[in-house]
């Protein structure tokens, strides 16, 4: 997130030959990732890169746990910050 060590694009998808994850040359064919992955975290392995690096949230029919979960705390953190704002205001 704009860290100067955080990866860019091209450390993953390569620079001139990104080729989508299916092709089996490309850098995250599913020969390849483990050892793309390694060439910046020492020891991964299959499991390191099952990890979802472009999950989002606005997803809801891909990533349905973390939409809801959004959502959730979303809603938890209104309703208390309105609970707050009544019993303050009730004791004005």
């Amino acid at each position: 997130l704009g860290s100067a060590g955080a990866a860019k694009c091209y450390d993953c998808h390569g620079t001139h030959n990104i080729l989508p994850p299916s092709d089996p040359a490309s850098t995250l064919g599913r020969d390849n990732v483990v050892a793309t992955c390694g060439n910046c975290h020492e020891g991964s392995h299959r499991q390191f890169t099952g990890y979802l690096t472009h999950a989002t949230h606005h997803d809801r029919g891909k990533f349905p746990w973390l939409f809801w979960s959004f959502w959730g705390m979303t809603a938890l953190l209104i309703g208390t910050l309105t609970f707050s704002l009544m019993h303050t205001l009730a004791w004005l």
